[in-house]
């Protein structure tokens, strides 16, 4: 029910709290290092992509092992009177059996298939960010102008 869809929610929330971390930190550092103007306060388009990549990377990475315990449980035929299983026993369950690392089994191609389309996002995010703040300040520019 509604743990489902927090923890769904977690991945966004983690890609774009860690993205705009990374982002500081990037800018803090062109500052330091004697960047100027917009160079200092914008990311260049590869920059955004590549920690785009590395934030939607981390958060499914965080997630998954909750999505693959979930399709598990969705997939368990239970008999009649049986208790359905709950994603964190079966959480438990694969850790007791398989490992901790067979938590991520199938993780790989869903990092690939996310981190493709969240990167061109939040590279396309950043730059439209930057077009809107430029066009507001030319508005409030002719305004204060006028």
């Amino acid at each position: 029910g509604w743990t489902a869809y927090l923890v769904l929610c977690l991945k966004p929330a983690i890609t774009y709290a860690l993205f705009d971390a990374l982002k500081k930190l990037i800018l803090r550092k062109k500052t330091a290092k004697g960047a100027t103007g917009s160079a200092a306060s914008t990311l260049t388009a590869l920059e955004a992509f590549l920690i785009g990549a590395i934030a939607r990377a981390v958060a499914t990475i965080a997630v998954f092992p909750y999505t693959r315990a979930k399709i598990i449980v969705k997939s368990t035929k239970t008999e009649v009177g049986q208790a359905p299983p709950t994603i964190g026993g079966t959480v438990a369950r694969i850790i007791k059996t398989q490992g901790f690392f067979s938590l991520y089994k199938g993780c790989a191609p869903e990092v690939g298939r996310g981190v493709l389309s969240a990167a061109l996002m939040l590279s396309a995010k950043e730059k439209i960010a930057v077009a809107v703040r430029v066009a507001l300040l030319k508005n409030q520019m002719s305004q204060a102008l006028n």
